[in-house]
């Protein structure tokens, strides 16, 4: 893994090139935890991936919409033609089986549809959160992620309805 959080293999071409952002505040030993696990599955995949992590640092309420949606506006003006996918990551949130291929297509995949914290019972299809993926053009067509929503969730349902 590069500076910056970047990596390409260099044995093939890349299956897809990915930005994964993760929204970030206070939860260091999450983010340590998911960095060391999702680096070894993401190169297994054979993809080209950068990792954006976006932490707020105002004390006011978490606006999680708020964080992803700034870091697709940083990020896209200078890597949008290298990006063919943009993954939003919760950094409490563990991929546990490498055949969930991190990839867009022709709609938004969302990849969370089952936690350990909920003894693994499928969520409601309302949910669109914990690990989701968007192409640019996708993530422009609904406008990114509400900003009306402040603490933890919320946004996930929204982003479902549109």
């Amino acid at each position: 893994v590069r500076d910056g959080g970047t990596w390409t293999p260099s044995h093939c071409v890349p299956r897809q090139r990915i930005l994964i952002i993760i929204p970030y505040r206070d939860r260091e030993v999450h983010l340590k935890a998911l960095l060391a696990h999702m680096h070894p599955i993401l190169q297994r995949q054979q993809l080209a991936y950068r990792i954006l992590v976006v932490e707020q640092n105002e004390p006011s309420l978490f606006n999680k919409a708020a964080l992803m949606n700034a870091a697709v506006r940083k990020a896209l003006p200078d890597w949008e033609n290298e990006i063919d996918c943009i993954t939003f990551q919760d950094v409490d949130t563990l991929m546990e089986d490498d055949r969930n291929l991190i990839r867009c297509g022709k709609t938004p995949v969302h990849y969370t549809v089952a936690t350990d914290r909920e003894n693994y019972i499928p969520y409601e299809q309302r949910r669109f959160g914990g690990v989701t993926s968007f192409t640019p053009q996708q993530f422009k067509k609904v406008n990114g992620f509400s900003n009306n929503f402040f603490g933890w969730g919320g946004e996930d349902i929204n982003m479902y309805y549109r």
